[in-house]
């Protein structure tokens, strides 16, 4: 019973830590929040955070990293993702515990060089599968389009919360900000500021609106404040350079194929982190 237990908190933690949160309630609420907008979303997601954690306690990885859930968070992203991307078929279990595997052993490796990446392995574990089927399988893409549940471009700061983990609903997003705002309020504060600035920052320079009503420009600001948050005069001013570093990483990739994913909170996130160490 301890066991299985521990194995539910390891599993809800792995959610929470998306957005850096150690909770096993963080996690609870972000399950709920994907399952309201995509129950396959959920599934996969679900898959990807069993298959990583398994493979991190077969494989022995370092067991205070695997109960925070550390191995969990990059994979749960990438079966939510794989679900996004690829059409419904029959292989797309298999393609979510090959990706949650490669992303879990990728966050181990960085981890063991103690070099924070945050969710790169995510990043680049769905980059390579997005450019495998994109290139030599197109017909299993899935079509794009506009959520339609984004009418109102009132709802961007939740959209922002929500495209954290792929959801264009503004009932998940505001889910997601109840799941760290649990954890910690005044970091879900930070969030929902720097989902909020960046949306509007790119509104004023002229992206596109119906992107910016989506969430798409705030998405990786909310994990940038999230990141730095704190109660201290600095850590608002690292906040919003990581921020700032975003939205210019997020700008640059417009003229690239690839999606962003959150390559640009990464980028930006990881440039801050070597200034504030520069600055001491």
């Amino acid at each position: 019973m301890k066991r299985i237990k521990e194995a539910v908190v390891i599993f809800f933690r792995s959610f929470g830590q998306i957005m850096l949160q150690a909770s096993g309630l963080t996690g609870l609420f972000f399950v709920l929040g994907i399952t309201v907008a995509s129950p396959t979303m959920a599934a996969g997601g679900a898959l990807a955070v069993l298959a990583a954690n398994l493979w991190a306690y077969k494989l022995k990885y370092p067991r205070d990293l695997l109960k925070k859930g550390f191995f969990g968070f990059s994979p749960a992203l990438v079966g939510v993702a794989v679900v996004l991307f690829l059409q419904p078929a029959w292989y797309l279990p298999l393609v979510i515990v090959v990706g949650a595997v490669l992303a879990a052993a990728i966050q181990r490796f960085f981890a063991k060089i103690e070099v924070a990446v945050f969710t790169l392995p995510f990043v680049l574990v769905t980059w390579g599968i997005w450019w495998v089927a994109h290139t030599w399988w197109p017909e299993l893409m899935q079509g794009g389009g506009a959520d339609p549940l984004v009418k109102e471009l009132l709802y961007f700061p939740l959209l922002s919360y929500g495209q954290v983990i792929f959801q264009g609903s503004a009932l998940a997003g505001l889910l997601f900000l109840a799941g760290v705002g649990s954890s910690n309020l005044q970091t879900a504060i930070f969030g929902l500021a720097g989902g909020t600035l960046a949306s509007v920052v790119a509104l004023w320079v002229g992206a596109d609106m119906l992107a910016v009503g989506q969430g798409l420009w705030g998405f990786n600001a909310v994990l940038c404040a999230i990141t730095f948050a704190g109660k201290r005069r600095m850590d608002f001013i690292w906040a919003g350079a990581a921020v700032a570093l975003a939205l210019f990483v997020g700008a640059l990739m417009q003229n690239f194929a690839l999606p962003q994913l959150t390559f640009p909170f990464v980028a930006g996130s990881v440039m801050t982190l070597a200034l504030k160490e520069r600055v001491g």
